[in-house]
């Protein structure tokens, strides 16, 4: 149940950074190449696939990149920190 809240919540979150911009839907939805009604419902989705949240924070004008943590997987039992930037 908590990994759903959590992904409502992440939707939730990338509609408040669109208002925060000051974009509409409609704009979003032009740069995405899908209509407001599309941008709705990626933000109101249960599921969103990595990709989609990638093209949506670039639509949004964001550079992205990921961090993962490997709690121990370093060298003397160190995290390892891998952090990619997307193109």
């Amino acid at each position: 149940m908590s990994r759903y809240i959590e992904v409502m919540k992440f939707g939730q979150i990338l509609a408040d950074i669109r208002r925060d911009l000051g974009m509409t839907q409609t704009i979003v939805g032009d740069r995405l190449g899908v209509t407001a009604s599309g941008v709705a419902q990626m933000e109101s989705r249960h599921e969103l696939s990595f990709l989609k949240v990638i093209r949506y924070l670039r639509a949004l004008g964001g550079e992205v990149s990921v961090k993962v943590k490997f709690k121990g997987a370093g060298e003397g039992g160190q995290d390892h920190i891998i952090e990619i930037n997307l193109p």
